[in-house]
């Protein structure tokens, strides 16, 4: 992957803090829109665009729309969501991402378990079994954390 579309797709501050919480696992399109605080439609348009660029990948989960980084990452995207990660610390935008993601994640988890329900909440997400773990092949931890 070359790096320009990279750097593009990070360009944006709503596309950047996507990619940011996605470093800590698949979300829904739903907890995107109430974490971001922008319409549905902006964060589908982003997370558009970042599928286009390779940055993300989707599955479906019943009815829901569930984004992740990519299972098999280019050596600029990972080098990039790295410094991404040591660079968030401190960044106020992004620590309140990773605490409004965290206010959820108990939820998201629960529904992941059951597999309950058909309609996503801000609540809850239900990644596919088949969605590596949050982290894996990144090389980030919860530690590190996200902020802007």
């Amino acid at each position: 992957m070359n790096l320009i579309p990279i750097y593009e797709g990070l360009a944006d501050v709503n596309r950047l803090r996507i990619v940011h919480l996605l470093s800590q696992g698949p979300l829904a399109v739903k907890h995107l829109q109430g974490i971001l605080g922008i319409s549905q439609v902006r964060v589908s348009k982003h997370l558009a665009y970042l599928r286009k660029r390779g940055m993300v990948e989707v599955d479906r989960n019943r009815n829901w729309m569930i984004y992740r980084l990519p299972a098999l990452p280019s050596a600029e995207l990972t080098a990039q969501v790295k410094c991404l990660a040591e660079c968030a610390p401190g960044m106020p935008i992004l620590d309140a991402d990773l605490s409004a993601r965290l206010a959820i994640q108990a939820e998201v988890d629960r529904i992941a378990a059951s597999g309950e329900g058909s309609e996503p909440t801000m609540e809850a997400a239900s990644p596919t079994s088949s969605q590596p773990a949050a982290n894996v092949g990144w090389g980030l931890q919860e530690e590190d954390g996200y902020v802007d």
